[in-house]
């Protein structure tokens, strides 16, 4: 039996055109970071991630989103209470002997 090479489809493959992912879906955007669909709606009307409108259809730029989720990391806390004094010189001479320890 001889087989018939298939015809190679004429439409590109979305994983090997370089700016197939350059728009992603809302979906997409929401599962990425793990949110509810109408999270990324609401961050979209708010303007805190850019959404474009294509035929009534909402896509992220994936270039906005890498950019959203660098400006939403969470600094760390700065240290809270009244800073406690330098005893460093008091223990050296303490444990030297130069100064007698309390009774």
């Amino acid at each position: 039996m001889s087989r018939t090479p298939k015809a190679e489809s004429t439409t590109p493959d979305a994983s090997s055109s370089p700016a197939a992912k350059r728009f992603l879906t809302v979906a997409e955007v929401a599962a990425e970071l793990s949110i509810p669909l109408s999270t990324v709606y609401a961050h979209i009307a708010k303007g805190k991630i850019p959404g474009h409108r294509f035929n009534g259809v909402v896509r992220v730029q994936r270039a906005d989103l890498e950019r959203y989720i660098a400006n939403s990391r969470i600094q760390p806390p700065k240290p809270r209470g009244r800073k406690l004094k330098d005893y460093s010189a008091f223990n050296e001479a303490v444990l030297s002997g130069r100064v007698p320890p309390k009774e």
